[in-house]
């Protein structure tokens, strides 16, 4: 196990509020309305809609703001402005339904369009033809991924995808990254195949610059047995854990027919070798999988929890009142802390880390079961200095090493 590296590291606390408002998937740190404050943005199962919520200095809390209206729920949405007109919109795969495209109209409403309707699990953005126009990848639920270039003004075209070999697979845990420093984007992430199929890949497909992709490079063997690996809707969980410019992949594995077998964390430390991307496998931790004789979920993902520029892992079972939070030294090293949150619940989606507050310090909202969500407020240790708020602090989990700096260069250059 890798979290050994210091017992001197700051203890993390929180003051905890609940919202207690639906069933929660998606959930994200934004600032929507560019206003230099970040907003909750959240997809509510319960009423088929993206909520977005904005915090009160006054009464310290968040207030529901804004309704986004859909046909089905929302699994994975990103922000960035496509159509070049200097407000953010929204690109959102839901349930069902397939990926949309929420135009903001500027003045407080949104226009929602259809832009594929095949089941979507996780939605990414790139500009993956270096046109100055934001793209999509979609990752679907069979066959596992589509690509969508954007033309600059809120229309997209559906372009060739990567080949992963088997039919019956999905993306939900698909990321944007250049892999290889050739300054384009390339795909990275976990290909789930179907229980029939018995197993799960590691997958890292190259752009090639004219519209097609490489054959993975990513290992070949599979990982895991089924049903689940790597299951990361919503989260981060890619990045330079030990800032060697390669990207690592955080993901967990278990056995689904033994209920006695501990959860595997995983990472995959990339690196290379005679001048080929490697993924070398370690093990981060084992954790308890099962309660009351039943199998639970595990979410995994990467942010920056104590604010230090070094990006943490985060673990989470269904059902367990604690997050297991690994504060990350920049060196690949990790120091294991436990996050109360009180509130375990039996469906656990999704979590993010930002500034919720202002304080210059980053907070953590996370759903809660099938009820609602809370925001986990982070308060300083005695004898702990805190940093001076900053840019890369106010954009909380947008301000992950490695794999977001990348898209934000791509974003920030396509606005300008």
């Amino acid at each position: 196990m890798l979290y050994t590296y210091s017992e001197q590291i700051a203890p993390l606390n929180y003051e905890r509020q609940e919202y207690l408002t639906g069933n929660y998937t998606g959930i994200q740190l934004v600032d929507i309305d560019q206003d230099g404050s970040l907003e909750l943005l959240a997809g509510n199962r319960n009423i088929n809609s993206l909520e977005i919520w904005e915090y009160s200095p006054e009464f310290n809390n968040l207030n529901l703001a804004n309704t986004i209206q859909f046909d089905n729920d929302v699994h994975d949405f990103q922000v960035a402005d496509f159509d070049k007109d200097n407000d953010l919109d929204i690109a959102v795969g839901l349930r069902f339904d397939g990926l949309r495209y929420v135009t903001n109209n500027g003045d407080g409403s949104w226009l929602v369009s259809s832009i594929d309707p095949t089941y979507s699990w996780r939605v990414q953005v790139a500009d993956f033809n270096q046109d100055g126009n934001l793209d999509l990848l979609d990752g679907v639920g069979r066959p596992f991924a589509k690509v969508f270039y954007g033309d600059g003004q809120g229309n997209f075209r559906e372009q060739s995808a990567p080949n992963q070999g088997f039919p019956l697979s999905n993306g939900l845990s698909l990321s944007v990254a250049d892999l290889d420093n050739d300054d384009l984007t390339d795909i990275f992430g976990i290909e789930s195949v179907s229980f029939s199929q018995g197993a799960n890949y590691l997958r890292a497909y190259l752009n090639q610059g004219d519209g097609s992709w490489s054959n993975s490079v990513g290992p070949t063997d599979p990982f895991s047995v089924p049903p689940f690996f790597a299951e990361a809707v919503g989260n981060v969980s890619v990045g330079d854990l030990d800032r060697n410019s390669y990207l690592d992949l955080v993901a967990y594995q278990r056995d689904s027919s033994n209920l006695s077998e501990d959860t595997e964390i995983l990472i995959f430390k990339g690196s290379s070798s005679g001048g080929s991307l490697i993924w070398d496998l370690q093990q981060l931790d084992l954790i308890p999988t099962t309660v009351s004789g039943g199998i639970v979920s595990t979410e995994v993902g990467i942010a920056d929890f104590n604010d230090d520029g070094n990006l943490d892992v985060f673990a989470k079972q269904e059902n367990f009142s604690d997050l297991n939070v690994y504060l990350g030294d920049g060196e690949g090293n990790f120091d294991k802390q436990i996050v109360s949150i009180e509130s375990p619940g039996d469906n656990f989606h999704s979590l993010a880390v930002g500034d919720v507050n202002g304080d210059g310090i980053s907070d953590i909202v996370l759903d809660i079961d099938s009820t609602g969500f809370q925001v986990l407020y982070q308060t300083p240790a005695d004898n702990v200095v805190v940093p001076e708020p900053s840019f890369l602090m106010t954009l909380g989990t947008l301000a992950l090493i490695g794999l977001v700096r990348k898209i934000s260069d791509v974003i920030n250059s396509v606005k300008n």
